[in-house]
């Protein structure tokens, strides 16, 4: 599945774990929807993590990262949703620099 067709065809109910605004972070958890039900995976656990760069540009660095289990041996590692996260940042990033 490409990113574009994810961007119409999941649909995910997620919920916060975690907000620590000293730390910037933010953990969540995929409840329901498309990628679960044990059809592609048990579990699905993201990380968000804000870092003001301390150059004089301004702006930040965000990493996310996420912790899985898979429903079975047969389906892949969920590298379209590195991707649809990629496109995402982008295009806010993009929207957020033309204000």
């Amino acid at each position: 599945m490409g990113t574009d067709e994810l961007l119409k065809a999941v649909a995910i109910t997620e919920r916060i774990e975690g907000v620590d605004d000293a730390k910037r972070t933010i953990i969540y958890s995929v409840i329901d929807g498309d990628l679960l039900n044990n059809k592609y995976y048990k579990s699905y656990k993201g990380y968000i993590s804000v870092t003001p760069k301390v150059d004089n540009n301004g702006g930040s660095i965000l990493k996310w990262s996420c912790h899985y289990e898979k429903a079975s041996q047969d389906v892949s590692e969920p590298v379209f949703i590195k991707e649809f996260i990629t496109k995402i940042f982008q295009k806010l990033d993009d929207y957020l620099l033309s204000a």
